[in-house]
């Protein structure tokens, strides 16, 4: 993406979020970046371009910071990392993020389908977490069953003399 379209991108996030998509015009964002509305069209061919290229901007940081939390991590570090994350995101990219979750629904057709799985699919990696969260350790599962974990160390000394 040109350094132009990229900053036509952004600003468009910013009436979007500002204004909502439909309360934002070509002319507005032709006046806010200071050049004839008919220029714009050289980088792109409606307006649904922008409200995709910022939705799919919105779903990569997303699922980007998901993406970077280690597995082996126990699960409520997970959560915490997750949320932590997520707040990162709406924080540093505010504009994206509000038109992520409000101006989805004014896409359409497959951009749509494609912003609505990508959501979905967000919305499940979270809630795997929590799942992964709440599931019981094998320690608590022995508890649970009455099962006592044996005391070793009287059979080791005994095995081992000792030593």
């Amino acid at each position: 993406m040109s350094a132009r379209r990229s900053q036509l991108t952004r600003e468009a996030a910013r009436l979007f979020a500002e204004k909502g998509y439909h309360g934002t015009s070509i002319g507005d964002l032709a006046k806010s970046m200071g050049v004839q509305k008919g220029s714009l069209y050289a980088h792109i061919s409606s307006k649904q371009d922008l409200l995709y290229e910022t939705m799919r901007e919105g779903a990569d940081a997303f699922h980007g910071v998901l993406d970077a939390i280690p597995d082996e991590l126990p699960a409520t570090e997970k959560i915490r990392l997750a949320l932590r994350s997520h707040l990162r995101v709406v924080a540093d990219q505010l504009d994206v993020a509000t038109v992520f979750v409000q101006e989805w629904r004014y896409l359409e057709g497959e951009r749509l389908e494609e912003i609505v799985a990508e959501r979905r699919r967000y919305e499940e990696r979270i809630r795997e977490l929590f799942r992964e969260g709440t599931k019981p350790s094998s320690e608590e599962i022995a508890a649970r069953i009455g099962f006592e974990p044996l005391d070793t160390g009287p059979l080791v000394e005994e095995l081992t003399g000792g030593r």
